[in-house]
């Protein structure tokens, strides 16, 4: 017999926390205090769980180098050292200095995982300076793109909807918190996990059934992650070419 995983238990009950915490607070009837009450759980339960570098977590848009916007995201988890530009409300962060983006759903159906795909897909179209890339032992080399439910449709269901979109690409993690999780393979998981779980896997990608999966494998992929971005430090200097553009420049020597 196969023992259970050491952190098992402790997932599922905090899944439980999590939808019964999400559940209640539906008997608000404004649906701006829904949408923020679903991000606010997650976030901080993160926040509390995760590593000190992976504890900044907000709202905000991402920039790049080409100027290129994601617009407004739900969760920015970012790196300790990531510069930001202020607009006096929400901020924008530079691309390379974005670990996570976690975009939050209340039920997961085929119209909201459409929805998650073309924001998704902003993430996914930004150019990042490659000596600013997130490197180590778990190389991403970009922000990782998940998707987070409380509820939603079937996971096989949900996967099928993937397939018709090919959208295996822009999600890393697809979490239903009252069903499980669909990984896109090539990620951390690797040939092994083919052969231990036969029954749970679907072509080249995953489907992991349990409310304890969905919680666990996106705190699995941030720790995992999370521990490789200590190299590479950020520049900002394509930000300011060229720099001609400036205004007129004046060389002047000293005297």
């Amino acid at each position: 017999m196969v023992d259970k995983p050491t952190l098992l238990e402790y997932f599922e009950q905090k899944s439980k926390t999590l939808l019964a915490s999400f559940e209640l607070s539906k008997q608000q009837n404004a649906s701006l205090n829904l949408g923020n009450n679903r991000e606010n759980f997650v976030k901080d339960f993160l926040r509390i769980v995760l590593p000190p570098r992976l504890k900044n977590i907000y709202d905000g848009e991402i920039i790049d180098k080409d100027g290129k916007k994601t617009g407004q995201l739900d969760l920015l988890i970012i790196r300790d050292d990531a510069p930001c530009i202020d607009y006096g409300g929400s901020n924008s962060y530079l691309a390379e200095g974005v670990f996570a983006v976690i975009e939050i759903k209340s039920n997961l159906d085929k119209e909201k995982l459409l929805e998650a795909k073309k924001t998704l897909e902003k993430v996914s179209s930004l150019s990042i300076n490659p000596s600013s890339v997130i490197l180590g032992s778990a190389h991403i080399g970009r922000p990782l793109r998940i998707l987070f439910a409380y509820s939603g449709s079937e996971l096989h269901t949900l996967f099928s909807n993937l397939s018709e979109e090919n959208a295996f690409d822009v999600f890393d993690l697809v979490c239903v918190l009252d069903k499980g999780v669909i990984i896109s393979r090539g990620r951390l998981l690797n040939a092994s996990f083919d052969k231990q779980n036969k029954d749970q896997t679907t072509g080249h990608n995953f489907i992991i059934k349990g409310n304890a999966s969905a919680l666990g494998f996106l705190y699995y992929y941030l720790v995992q992650c999370g521990t490789s971005f200590s190299v590479g430090s950020i520049s900002v200097e394509n930000y300011f070419q060229p720099l001609s553009q400036w205004g007129s420049i004046e060389t002047i020597f000293p005297k």
